[in-house]
């Protein structure tokens, strides 16, 4: 009797050791860093504001023409008198300074999202990461729950339970792998929705 408790307990310690880890998630290889990530959505609003700039410009590149200066002509006695409208060319200071507020507004409201931005993807990133770690809690828990049940499958084998336990177990532990196989596919889920949201380019 005490020899198969040993024989048991060294299963235990066998299965423990093999099964241990071996599907924990690496939070460091699972998602890129979150320097990496801010880098690329760096990288996506710099481009997004010349060419949102690139196209203001070619909206308004011919609207110089209607400040030209108008010349008129006219003959009066003793002289002919010129005349210059001289309008058009405060119009066109003020369109100068609108076109320049309406980049630094681009720039502006492209940089306040992307910070807008940032801080939305930490929070994200550290959900999870949280949520990795309660993962990587379960893997080390389903490893004894592995032993156990390994446990309980020879105790059957050996007619030492009956069949109707044996299967309650088996239920318990499908559930277990179950569990696990969602809860990694819901991981997964969250971690491209992440790269897709923040514009992350591998």
């Amino acid at each position: 009797m005490i020899r198969r408790r040993l024989y048991f307990l060294c299963l235990f310690l066998i299965i423990s050791i093999l099964s241990f880890g071996q599907t924990q998630i690496d939070t460091t290889t699972f998602l890129p860093g979150i320097d990496s990530l801010k880098s690329d959505l760096k990288k996506y609003y710099n481009e997004k504001t010349t060419a949102e700039i690139l196209e203001y410009n070619y909206s308004v590149k011919n609207r110089w023409l209607r400040f030209i200066p108008t010349i008129g002509f006219s003959i009066v006695p003793l002289s002919p008198i010129l005349a210059i409208n001289t309008q058009g060319l405060v119009q066109y200071a003020e369109h100068s300074a609108q076109k320049k507020a309406k980049i630094m507004n681009i720039e502006k409201m492209n940089s306040l999202q992307y910070e807008k931005e940032c801080i939305s993807l930490s929070y994200q990133y550290l959900d999870l990461k949280s949520k990795i770690m309660v993962y990587n809690f379960k893997v080390d828990n389903f490893a004894l729950q592995t032993s156990r049940f390994q446990i309980t499958k020879m105790a059957y084998s050996n007619n030492e339970i009956p069949p109707s336990e044996y299967l309650n177990r088996q239920i318990e532990y499908n559930n277990l792998i179950s569990e696990l196989k969602s809860t990694e596919m819901d991981l997964n889920s969250l971690k491209y929705k992440i790269l897709a949201q923040f514009n992350y380019l591998p």
